[in-house]
């Protein structure tokens, strides 16, 4: 799928996945824009299900749909080689 998501999208995915660490909205859109940042997403069955900001050779913000992460946490000791991969966004 190459759909295009906007910053609210990728915003509402950080805040459910990390209740712990919030940010108002205007300051995750500043980290997003940093000079060189580059977004990869992650899709599953037609939707947007984790994405990843990396800047130079930092990783910035990795985050996964909590019902994501539950589901792999149950598949950790089964591997079944299927991997998630992420797509360059912008």
């Amino acid at each position: 799928m190459n759909k295009e998501y906007t910053l609210l999208d990728l915003y509402e995915i950080y805040c459910e996945a990390m209740p712990r660490y919030p940010l108002a909205y205007e300051r995750f859109r500043d980290i997003l824009h940093k000079d060189n940042s580059q977004i990869f997403t992650a899709e599953s069955s037609e939707t947007i299900i984790g994405f990843v900001v990396v800047n130079g050779n930092s990783v910035v913000i990795l985050c996964v749909k909590k019902r994501v992460q539950t589901q792999q946490l149950r598949k950790t000791s089964a591997y079944n080689g299927r991997g998630v991969y992420f797509r360059k966004l912008r």
